[in-house]
């Protein structure tokens, strides 16, 4: 018997992903800073098993790459240049929190 099905995915900068995480669930501060900011996930319930912080470049590249070890995390960019980048918050590969950092 045929069957087909129909997915439907939508992008967009705020809302709520398939993770029920929103955007301001995820806080960076300060912001903009000198490299050194804290980020600090305010949903109750994510849970940092299988998660990581990735910081990437206005051209997507992967700069940087942490473990997360708890919801309120010390992040140290103080060595790369000043510019804009994006924190990602990866939970089992799918990137469930995005947030532009300004580094002075």
């Amino acid at each position: 018997v045929p069957r087909s099905d129909t997915l439907t995915v939508t992008v967009t900068g705020l809302g709520i992903n398939e993770f029920g995480f929103k955007n301001e669930e995820l806080r960076v501060s300060p912001n903009p800073n000198n490299g050194i900011f804290e980020i600090e996930i305010l949903n109750k319930e994510f849970k940092i098993e299988n998660s990581e912080i990735k910081i990437v470049n206005v051209l997507g590249q992967e700069i940087r790459k942490y473990k997360m070890q708890s919801k309120k995390q010390r992040i140290d960019l103080e060595e790369i240049e000043s510019g804009v980048y994006y924190l990602q918050l990866v939970k089992d590969k799918n990137t469930v929190g995005v947030k532009k950092i300004i580094k002075q």
